[in-house]
């Protein structure tokens, strides 16, 4: 999955508009504390992700269209550029003006030790999507050589925007074992466009702008992200104007939000998705065949007696996409196929029929050899839809 920083866009947006006159403070809400927002050594929730995205750069980024194949797809962060040697090794030559946040340089050393946590067993760094890196090399002090498994086309993507340097001078002598309770991870010292001030348990969490940022002014003077862990509150807080930004306002609060002239909701893709699952195997044991979803005209026919679109409506509000297959609009690879989503009643009656399920008894309630059409559904508790 593609995790997408949600605030890099708006810095950038608001720094090109303002030139060199950073503006005052942004508050955001979080639903989770940024206990330790630094990658690899933190906990790996949003709160963290979030926080850290704002301190510390990777390689390269994703560009406006996230497309994650091809050496041209992403942008130079702390790499200036890199080079394609052969089908399985690219070198990444890190810019010479980036710089950790005490001023030392940040240096190919730095990647090769974020390398080295990663395959760090008891840091617990899931291993999947690094599974094409075979070995990253320190060549100079600028250069890192990344060798690859096996040729493939999202090798500057496996390299460039998920491997995030940390400081080595700063931790590179502590215990990988301690390194999520050290002073580091409460207080850590990046590279990125904002620098860590404090952090209030249970509270928030302060980020100032790095004035000579080497990628330029951020557009902002002060982040703060503010533990508010319900989404009602989030809501709450934003039209009370104690907070700036909220991700995710859920489909009870749209219209309020959008009454208010003072507020601009935004519509970007996410990588969210929902959908139903049928189970083939008969509940409870997995070597027999469902009485009733065991059939593809079965479950076809339920597919299709659904209303996709009004249940997307309802749930997560107008506007709310029904591809024709299970995958995020967010995804760039994914062009048409647009299904309307309405449902087709009269070819799942038909299609039922076909596989003997018809009302014998006129009781309302579809059935074949006495036993009733009824199966149940498992949902979390939360979910709007």
């Amino acid at each position: 999955m593609i995790r997408r920083p949600i605030l890099p866009a708006l810095l950038l947006l608001t720094g090109s508009l303002v030139a060199q006159t950073p503006r005052g403070t942004l508050v955001m809400a979080v639903r989770q504390e940024p206990v330790a927002p630094v990658p690899y050594i933190g906990p790996s929730t949003a709160g963290n992700a979030d926080v850290a995205d704002q301190l510390f750069l990777r390689l390269a980024t994703l560009g406006s269209g996230a497309r994650t194949t091809g050496d041209d797809a992403l942008v130079p962060e702390l790499a200036q550029r890199w080079i394609r040697r052969d089908a399985r090794t690219v070198d990444f030559l890190l810019d010479p003006r980036a710089r950790w946040h005490d001023g030392v340089p940040v240096s190919a050393a730095d990647v090769t030790f974020a390398w080295d946590l990663i395959r760090t067993p008891v840091l617990g760094v899931d291993q999947a999507p690094y599974e094409l890196i075979d070995s990253v090399l320190a060549l100079d002090a600028r250069t890192v050589r990344v060798r690859f498994r096996r040729p493939s086309a999202e090798q500057v993507y496996t390299a460039g925007f998920l491997l995030q340097p940390l400081p080595r001078h700063l931790i590179g002598t502590l215990p990988a074992d301690s390194l999520g309770s050290s002073a580091f991870a409460r207080g850590p010292v990046g590279n990125g466009p904002f620098r860590f001030v404090r952090r209030v348990p249970g509270s928030s969490v302060e980020l100032r702008a790095v004035p000579d940022f080497f990628l330029g002014t951020p557009g902002l003077r002060r982040l703060v992200f503010r533990l508010i862990g319900s989404t009602d509150a989030q809501v709450n807080a934003l039209l009370a104007g104690e907070t700036d930004v909220m991700a995710e306002v859920p489909v009870t609060a749209l219209d309020r939000v959008a009454a208010r002239r003072d507020l601009r909701m935004v519509l970007t893709p996410g990588s969210f998705i929902t959908y139903v699952l049928f189970n083939a195997k008969a509940p409870g044991n997995p070597d027999t065949e469902h009485p009733i979803l065991a059939e593809q005209r079965v479950r076809r026919a339920l597919a299709l007696a659904l209303d996709r679109s009004a249940i997307a409506e309802r749930a997560f509000g107008p506007g709310t996409q029904t591809p024709a297959a299970v995958r995020s609009q967010a995804w760039y690879w994914v062009g048409g196929g647009q299904s309307s989503g309405a449902a087709d009643t009269a070819t799942a009656r038909r299609l039922l029929a076909e596989a003997g399920w018809v009302d014998r008894d006129g009781d309302g309630i579809r059935d074949r050899d006495g036993s009733p059409l009824e199966l149940g559904i498992i949902y979390p508790v939360q979910s709007s839809v």
